[in-house]
């Protein structure tokens, strides 16, 4: 994140089946919209100053491609994820203050928890002088299903 605390603008694009993200803030990455498995959304403690709500896209193997809410073009994304995945994507944690997730596809995994989040070890010293950070971990749900899918695809 750049340091005056003002979010630098991010774009989505999408061409032939492929999307392209790109942001100051949060890198680039290419992947192919059939490579997602599963589509869930998380927000942190971090707004209303910098970017607290994104989409994450999780392959089969686990690798997670996220995109801030704000980001030019993600309704377009959406709008061809459902006609891919042939389900219906609403976002409905725009308004949480804190840390939440959820899986918004797979239907069968719908409204489970995306992540587990878990307040990092500190030594009290620390945190009294530091804030604390959280992190993110895919939740035992997703695993299963990356799991299950991967063996799935590979028979």
């Amino acid at each position: 994140m750049n340091t005056n605390q003002q979010p630098l603008a991010s774009s989505i694009t999408f061409d032939d089946g492929q999307i392209q993200f790109r942001s100051g803030d949060y890198g680039s990455w290419d992947m192919n919209v059939n490579a997602v498995v599963l589509v869930g959304e998380y927000t942190t403690q971090d707004g209303p100053m910098i970017e607290d709500h994104f989409v994450v896209m999780v392959t089969e193997d686990r690798k997670e491609f996220e995109i801030p809410v704000s980001a030019k073009g993600l309704d377009n994304l959406l709008k061809e994820i459902v006609r891919v995945m042939h389900v219906d994507i609403v976002l409905k944690l725009g308004f949480h203050a804190d840390f939440a997730s959820r899986i918004i596809v797979p239907i069968s995994l719908e409204g489970k928890p995306l992540y587990v989040f878990a307040n990092d070890k500190q030594p009290i010293w620390r945190r009294l002088f530091t804030s604390s950070r959280v992190t993110r971990i895919l939740s035992p749900d997703v695993l299963r299903y990356c799991c299950e899918h991967q063996t799935l695809s590979h028979r």
